[in-house]
């Protein structure tokens, strides 16, 4: 490159050197910048922004004097993570498909390829759509005074902890995702290692200053009960 740091070349391709002459034939491909910052746009979005808003809308749900306002807000959120994981997946997909030189292949979800970025990914978008189908076929909650079913807790069970994996594993994947973004478009992103973790840090922040205002209304008897299934919750339940 033009300057001494190490980095990875933004042009790729095999090519043949004719000795006799000197020319080169080749058909060099052109990073598709375009594609990975929409990438990383939709991506970082989902999980550096609605992810961590729609598991704060559950974790403070006693805040909501409106019962099923926390539940349509945390349902609303996870349904655009969903979308915007997918638009951030398949735009991966095509960049790296147009960036393959002709006759090679993409190897797409290759465990050497960019540091284990691409099959990270793989599994967050498999655990997102998981995570989907969790909501849609979740079992009711029981009536006041009832014993949660097995199935219900093992529901719970199952949709908070992929849940708090997936954001785990997506906070990485952000994280090396600017990386590998800042490696190969050298110039470009410098901030972006900041805006992320200050937007994650005030929402962090935001969700502890949360819980300290549940306890303390706790202590003095006035925060809102959540509704369940006998208040007419039905259709909305927690999730």
């Amino acid at each position: 490159g033009s300057a001494n740091t190490l980095g990875i070349h933004a042009i790729r391709d095999s090519f043949e050197i004719d000795l006799s002459s000197g020319g080169i034939n080749s058909d060099l491909q052109v990073r598709k910048q375009a594609f990975w910052k929409a990438h990383g746009l939709f991506a970082g979005i989902a999980w550096g922004l609605l992810s961590p808003l729609a598991i704060s809308a559950s974790v403070l749900r006693k805040l909501f004097k409106d019962g099923p306002l926390w539940f349509k807000i945390h349902r609303g959120l996870n349904m655009c993570v969903v979308l915007f994981t997918v638009a951030a997946f398949l735009l991966a997909v095509i960049a790296i498909n147009l960036e393959t030189p002709e006759g090679a292949s993409p190897n797409h979800f290759s465990r050497e390829s960019t540091s284990k970025h691409r099959l990270i990914g793989l599994v967050i978008f498999i655990i997102a759509f998981i995570q989907a189908l969790l909501g849609i076929f979740r079992p009711h909650v029981p009536d006041a005074g009832e014993k949660k079913p097995l199935k219900r807790y093992l529901w719970e069970l199952a949709h908070k902890g992929l849940g708090y994996i997936c954001l785990g594993l997506a906070v990485f994947q952000v994280q090396s995702g600017i990386q590998i973004y800042q490696t190969i478009f050298a110039g470009s992103g410098e901030f972006l290692h900041i805006v992320f973790w200050t937007v994650f840090a005030c929402m962090a922040g935001g969700v502890l200053l949360g819980l300290i205002t549940i306890q303390i209304r706790t202590e003095r008897g006035d925060v809102m009960p959540v509704p369940t299934k006998a208040a007419h919750f039905d259709d909305e339940e927690a999730s």
